[in-house]
């Protein structure tokens, strides 16, 4: 999966057969979908997806050709979903060839790795880069010191434009795979090659790679431990290869723990996941964030309510360093699920979601994404109302809602029980002077008095002030502070005056009981006054119209209606009561 920019959301996969690419919206309306049935005209599948500046799309997988078996197949759309190219790689053996993981240069460039079966029938790691049109620029590949099985799955790139490949590679015996990480320069050529063979001398399987601004590079995998079976091993190479530190985690059970996948943020903190053998509840999700030196700086486990089988296939890191973690989740009554983790920066888990799809079937999610307004997306196979599974693609708004009622005096109306609609803002201020803002959000009113903002700076069970703000209402402070549990937080203003401090509500409704913040505050000054009066006078005398702050009742034209209002809270000397 794939977000853009504009938050449009692109994912990849096999349909009937076919690769199959779908686009989204920022609304997660379809706008288009493309297959690519490959010139064998037989099976054709997708593993990874990439999307440039300009919104096309790039995928990598396999496809069966006319005389070989599988082969690398990477295919480039625009924006639109057109084909551009399709580029295929068939390897020596004419067997079984598959690209596993792509990324792209700031050039357009293509880089795209997996593993292909040579004509000694064994497997070597082959990177290709292709220019944006499709044309190979140069290819590598690389065949371990066993002479045997190689298979690369994961690429990525510095910003310098040199390509760093991980894997794993089997030695001389049937039991010796290593990890293998290798650096190429923007040319290509070979600048040096890192292998780790656990202390366990067994089965080490890299699985993610990912660099970092300095050109660090981080990898993961599972390694066999001396008398721990599998464990999470972590590595950070230097731009020379140099290893900085390796890090490995085994679990409470002192069994299998499997790290699968891997995320760094802006200040180069290591975050890794996957599962680990738990004591009562088999695999759960254990999601480690390393320091740049490495040193650990927490561990969680999520254990889902089945009590059961937790796998966490994919992780992401936002611009605030929160963490999303995604996979599957056995749940109570039901089979597999999807299940989404958010922690904060400090290892607090905010939030988790599920989702149970149609045919209350086996879910899956495979893939997660965090977008720089702190939406998170997650992408899987969902057991449908049919034999077979469906994408389904889901969008969470950030990690923290308030769900507000509240009312704006100048656009109730009473007789309705209705209001119009108008934008407003939250303020979370900290409970203790000097009652500092943490966050803020800007959300729409509806007609019945609610709105939900969303937040991704607050903390789970701490006390807060909220404070409502509208273009031209007085500035309300609730009475008493506030917690947000489990990401969540309600709190309705509009049923007594007291739910607002000092009182500071109007009464718009008896029948039923509706309290409104005040009207009137057209400059934003905190009171109601004559200079809010004179902006309202100034504008009636001017026949001023449309959505603008003196049209206090909403009805595009500013009036009598408007001055008599602002003019009565002005007498009452309404103004900001705050704590």
């Amino acid at each position: 999966m794939a977000v853009d920019s504009s938050g449009n959301v692109y994912v990849t996969g096999s349909s009937s057969g076919d690769c199959a690419t779908v686009k989204y919206n920022s609304s997660g309306i379809q706008q288009w979908a493309s297959r690519f049935n490959g010139t064998g005209n037989s099976t054709d599948y997708s593993n990874a997806i990439a999307v440039d500046a300009e919104g096309n799309v790039y995928i990598a997988g396999g496809s069966i050709g006319i005389g070989s078996n599988s082969d690398y197949v990477t295919i480039k759309y625009n924006s639109s979903g057109i084909l551009q190219w399709a580029a295929r790689y068939d390897g020596a053996a004419h067997s079984l060839d598959e690209a596993f993981s792509i990324d792209l240069d700031d050039s357009g460039n293509v880089y795209v790795t997996g593993g292909s079966i040579t004509s000694t029938l064994t497997n070597d790691y082959v990177t290709i880069k292709y220019n944006s049109a499709g044309v190979l620029q140069w290819l590598k590949t690389y065949n371990g010191t066993g002479n045997n099985v190689d298979i690369a799955s994961s690429v990525a790139l510095d910003s310098s434009g040199n390509t760093y490949v991980t894997g794993t590679s089997r030695g001389n015996g049937t039991s010796d795979d290593n990890f293998a990480t290798i650096k190429y320069s923007p040319s290509g050529l070979e600048m040096w090659v890192r292998t780790y063979n656990g202390p366990g001398d067994g089965f080490d399987q890299s699985r993610k790679i990912a660099v970092d601004k300095s050109g660090n590079s981080h990898i993961t995998g599972r390694s066999f431990g001396d008398g721990t079976q599998y464990d999470y091993a972590t590595i950070k190479y230097n731009t020379l290869g140099d290893s900085l530190w390796v890090k490995r985690f085994n679990g409470l059970e002192n069994s299998s723990d499997y790290s699968t996948t891997l995320a760094i943020d802006k200040s180069g903190n290591t975050y890794v996941s996957g599962q680990s053998f738990g004591s009562i509840s088999n695999y759960d999700y254990v999601t480690i964030k390393y320091d740049p030196s490495g040193t650990e700086q927490w561990a969680r486990i999520f254990n889902g309510p089945g009590n059961s089988v937790d796998n966490s296939n994919a992780i992401a890191v936002d611009n605030l360093g929160n963490v999303y973690v995604t996979g599957s989740s056995f749940l109570s009554g039901s089979s597999y699920n999807y299940a989404t983790v958010r922690y904060s920066n400090a290892g607090v888990e905010d939030w988790s979601r599920s989702y149970n799809g149609t045919a209350n079937g086996s879910d899956e999610s495979f893939a997660v994404v965090a977008d720089a307004n702190g939406n998170v997306y997650v992408t899987g196979g969902s057991a449908g109302s049919g034999q077979f599974k469906d994408f389904v693609t889901i969008k969470y708004s950030p990690g923290y809602q308030a769900t507000i009622r509240i009312f704006v005096e100048g656009l109730y109306n009473s007789s309705l029980d209705k209001m119009l609609s108008d934008t407003a803002w939250i303020f979370i201020r900290n409970a203790t002077y000097p009652y500092a803002i943490v966050d803020s959000s800007r959300s729409i009113i509806d007609s019945s008095g609610y709105a939900t903002f969303d937040f991704a700076n607050v903390i789970n069970a701490t006390n807060y002030f909220i404070v409502l703000k509208h273009r031209n209402s007085i500035e309300t402070w609730s009475s008493n502070v506030n917690i947000f549990l489990s990401g969540l937080m309600s709190y309705d203003f509009s049923t007594d005056a007291n739910k607002a401090y000092g009182n500071n509500l109007s009464l718009v409704d008896n029948s039923p009981v509706r309290f409104a913040m005040f009207s009137g505050d057209v400059n934003q000054d905190g009171t109601v006054d004559a200079s809010d009066l004179s902006l309202v006078d100034n504008d009636a005398v001017n026949f001023v119209t449309g959505y603008v702050s003196t049209d206090l009742n909403g009805d595009n034209f500013v009036d009598a209606t408007d001055f008599s209002l602002a003019d009565n809270n002005a007498i009452n000397f309404v103004g900001v009561i705050r704590p």
